[in-house]
């Protein structure tokens, strides 16, 4: 689980969207988002199937002398971890999803 998520009342503050045919929960933050796509139920540990994703926005080291506004990039590297491009694809066909993305929490 990630570190954001272990207070019981903030992991209980899900928004739950489908984008892909696929139920997801996903949790914003002001500079981080994580979700679970094909969650199966309520527990708190991971169920077969699930495939946890999480995002961070932080400043691309690598052109930090161009002062560059700080992107999405991915904060999970476990082997079922979504990429930002798969991100981007489910933002862009569910509107319910982009939704949760682009609002501002906390």
């Amino acid at each position: 689980m990630f570190r954001s998520l272990l207070d019981a009342s903030v992991r209980d503050a899900f928004t739950e969207v489908t984008a892909g045919g696929v139920r997801h929960r996903v949790w914003r933050f002001p500079d981080e988002f994580i979700m679970v796509s094909g969650y199966r139920g309520d527990a708190d540990l991971p169920a077969p199937g699930e495939r946890w994703s999480r995002f961070v926005r932080g400043r691309d080291e690598r052109n930090w002398l161009r002062r560059r506004r700080n992107g999405w990039r991915e904060g999970a590297w476990h082997d079922d971890a979504m990429y930002v491009h798969e991100l981007l694809g489910l933002l862009a066909e569910s509107p319910g999803l982009y939704a949760a993305f682009a609002r501002s929490e906390r």
